[in-house]
């Protein structure tokens, strides 16, 4: 089952129990909506426009959900489950409705501010006007923040803080951020590329070789990611290291 399919499901398990649990009728509008929402979910969700077709005609499930759920978490649960199909399909203006709703309930959550951060990085790069740009810019790191306060360790918030400071030219700050994730996930493969990167950049060319090598040794064979690994240690033993 892909991912999409999987979170899709857990969401209608969760608004089943809500609705079930808090009505106590079987055959509501509300339950009809959730038999027609697992027949579309057995049958997949492979395009884009689709999962938005799904997401609208589930409208009515989600409100009834917000009716009748007493507990806040749970309310929470379905509008950040939501948000997350959203994100997986890149629609990230309909993702930040649901993500509202979300911190309405929670604001200090880690989660829903990560997701906040991502989907203001994305957002920003669909600008071409560069006010916009540094508010959404601003805005990301501004969760970013709250994210890593609430879980400093976070892997997913501390690389995209670096890979948001390295776009900024704050090439050293986003180095240190990188070397933290790998003190404690020594062979994260993003974050290995990413040092060997800025180790490039600023001509530190033996640390990038080293890293190289160290991915060389990690990949599969026959990977994408080896392929560029190896093109880069041509490109260093072309500069004569």
């Amino acid at each position: 089952m892909k991912k999409i399919d999987r979170v899709f499901l857990f969401l209608i398990i969760v608004a089943s129990f809500s609705i079930g649990f808090f009505t106590g009728q079987s055959l509501t509008p509300f339950n009809r909506a959730l038999r027609k929402a697992q027949e579309l979910t057995r049958k997949g969700v492979p395009e884009k426009e689709k999962a938005v077709e799904i997401l609208t005609k589930q409208k009515e499930l989600l409100d009834a959900s917000f009716k009748y759920a007493q507990l806040e978490k749970e309310r929470q649960i379905i509008a950040l489950s939501l948000a997350n199909v959203l994100i997986k399909y890149e629609m990230w203006n309909e993702a930040l409705k649901y993500l509202e709703i979300a911190r309405e309930i929670l604001p200090q959550d880690y989660a829903i501010n990560y997701n906040f951060a991502l989907v203001y990085y994305n957002l920003r790069k669909t600008l071409t006007n560069q006010a916009q740009q540094k508010e959404y810019e601003e805005k990301a790191i501004s969760y970013l923040k709250i994210a890593l306060d609430r879980a400093p360790e976070s892997l997913e918030a501390n690389y995209l803080f670096g890979a948001m400071l390295y776009e900024r030219g704050n090439i050293d700050e986003a180095l240190q951020k990188f070397i933290t994730i790998l003190q404690q996930n020594p062979n994260e493969i993003r974050t290995l590329f990413a040092v060997a990167r800025i180790y490039y950049d600023k001509r530190e060319y033996e640390k990038a070789k080293k890293i190289y090598l160290r991915l060389q040794n990690i990949l599969p064979k026959n990977s994408k990611e080896m392929e560029k690994v190896i093109q880069n240690l041509e490109i260093l033993s072309k500069l004569g290291v």
